[in-house]
């Protein structure tokens, strides 16, 4: 056996050594994170790809999914709680639901006000277009 073909049988142990541990450190961690995992590095998913297939919504100053961007997990978000985020009162143009998830959307502060329930995402929020004060993000 040449020098070589030392090299590559070496080296194809190494890789076998180190994926074996990679997937026993894998296997060690919470569901959610081997779902984010799988999606991102087997499935080849883009960032929002998997946020909205998981429980993550995503809001947008602008139309079309366009400007500033707030990212938001199950929970309710008052008006502080937007700006803690980036997020300015009555920026809201266009919105991304995560997969299993609802979001209302307040008109006023600690979700009071005319509210607006989306189930799917929408490029443009017509009827409550820079009208967000509060929402909440729940499962359905």
């Amino acid at each position: 056996m040449d020098m070589i073909e030392e090299q590559t049988i070496m080296d194809a142990m190494i890789q076998e050594e180190v994926i074996s541990q990679l997937m026993e450190a894998i296997n060690q961690l919470p569901q959610g994170c081997k779902q984010v995992l799988h999606m991102a590095i087997f499935e080849k998913r883009s960032n929002d790809e998997i946020a909205t297939n998981l429980t993550i919504s995503y809001t947008y100053s602008n139309a079309s999914y366009a400007g500033v961007k707030g990212s938001f997990g199950k929970g309710q978000y008052t008006t502080s709680d937007l700006l803690a985020k980036g997020v300015t009162d009555n920026s809201i143009s266009s919105i991304k639901v995560g997969a299993n998830v609802k979001v209302t959307l307040y008109n006023g502060n600690n979700f009071t006000g005319d509210s607006l329930v989306v189930t799917s995402s929408s490029s443009y929020l017509s009827t409550f277009n820079d009208k967000v004060s509060s929402m909440k993000v729940q499962n359905r």
